[in-house]
């Protein structure tokens, strides 16, 4: 079982799979060791966590400053 004080943080180095299914939402790709992960959620929960306009606002920022 894993400590709760031992977090581990990865980066998506590259993003080449997404699936939904029912409830549940896959995100599938490469961390920055290059070790192929995939992180299952729970698409309600997602969705209820995500804030998609201030996403989508913040990625038209970063590409008009491109």
């Amino acid at each position: 079982m894993k400590n709760e004080n031992d977090t581990r943080y990865i980066e998506l180095c590259e993003l080449h799979t997404f699936a939904a299914q029912e409830n549940e939402t896959y995100l599938a790709g490469v961390d920055d060791d290059g070790n192929d992960f995939t992180v299952v959620f729970r698409t309600v929960d997602l969705l209820d966590w995500l804030d998609i306009r201030r996403m989508k606002a913040q990625a038209k920022v970063f590409i008009d400053n491109l």
